[in-house]
């Protein structure tokens, strides 16, 4: 038997089946970088399909892009991924998306392939959980501000009324996604007699200053600072003026801020959206969102828990 042949044939083999399965996966070199303004990511569930959307076990993130803030289109190079209440953020050339599940981030480069995902180990003063987390760049690290939870129950409403709600920050620890360092004291806080107190969210405005977004049941309260690390000011408690809650905002320029909401609409959830000059009070707010931007949903699908960003374009990886 002639060995040597034998060894030349599973190698050339090998080599073809290797080359193959290369041509076959995607490579960043060659994706075409979609040129929309805009990016939004928002969870979805058909309650036709499942018993409950309340349970974000349910959920499935999705990503939208656009051009004007009001016309958006599924990105369809993402297929989805499974999560609830989501947050993007750009990130050391790559997208990254916060949420609540198993795996708490996931890093999709250019391809929108995930590349990478992982837990969110957090250090802090209190043995708690986060959830509904909101990020933002700091200079060469991530601020994120939260909700802390405990297992078991829902941190965003009272085991028993009167309660305090507070939302809390904490940084990266060098550039690493998968850890985080609190940050003493409370950036924002609520007594609660009745309802709920959740998803924040966090923007800077053009002249440096940030505001926070929290979501009150149907309405939107707006807090203010200078700086990331201190406790942030009350400005409204009707930014939404009772249209939704779930907020994302983005600073369009020096006097413009858009601020997306889930509303509920005859029982099923969208996004609308409403324009202001100052972040603070907006005004009417229009639907740009529903179920119709995904494929074979029912009308029963609900679309919520925006989150918009700058399109990151040509400095993608």
């Amino acid at each position: 038997m002639n060995f040597k042949f034998i060894f030349f044939l599973l190698l050339s083999i090998s080599m073809y089946s290797c080359t193959s399965s290369d041509s076959d996966s995607k490579d960043s070199s060659t994706c075409e970088i979609t040129s929309y303004q805009y990016l939004m990511a928002f969870h979805s569930c058909d309650e036709e399909v499942f018993d409950d959307c309340s349970d974000p076990s349910y959920h499935k993130i999705y990503l939208a892009g656009s051009d004007d803030g009001d016309t958006w289109l599924p990105i369809k190079d993402f297929k989805g991924v499974s999560g609830s209440v989501p947050d993007i953020v750009f990130f050391n050339d790559y997208l990254y998306i916060f949420h609540t599940a198993s795996f708490m981030w996931e890093k999709v480069d250019k391809c929108f392939d995930i590349v990478d995902s992982g837990d969110v180990e957090l250090t802090s003063e209190e043995d708690s959980t986060l959830v509904d987390p909101s990020l933002i760049v700091n200079g060469d690290s991530l601020e994120m501000f939260y909700l802390p939870g405990v297992e078991g129950s829902d941190p965003a409403r009272c085991e028993s009324y009167p309660c305090t709600k507070e939302i809390h920050s904490a940084y990266s620890d060098e550039e690493d996604v998968a850890s985080f360092i609190q940050i003493s004291g409370n950036r924002a806080s609520l007594t609660l007699d009745a309802g709920a107190f959740s998803d924040p969210d966090i923007i800077e405005l053009s002249d440096g200053s940030f505001l926070l977004y929290v979501s009150r049941g149907q309405n939107t309260y707006v807090y203010s600072s200078d700086k990331l690390s201190e406790a942030f000011e009350l400005e409204s408690e009707s930014a939404s003026d009772g249209s939704g809650g779930v907020p994302s905002a983005i600073t369009i320029s020096s006097d413009e801020v858009w601020l997306y909401v889930t509303t509920n609409n005859e029982g099923t959830q969208i996004i609308q959206k409403a324009t202001s000059s100052d972040g603070i009070e907006f005004g009417d707010f229009s639907q740009v969102l529903d179920y119709s931007i995904l494929k074979d949903v029912s009308e029963l699908t609900d679309v919520a828990s925006p989150s918009i960003i700058d399109w990151p374009g040509s400095s993608w990886k």
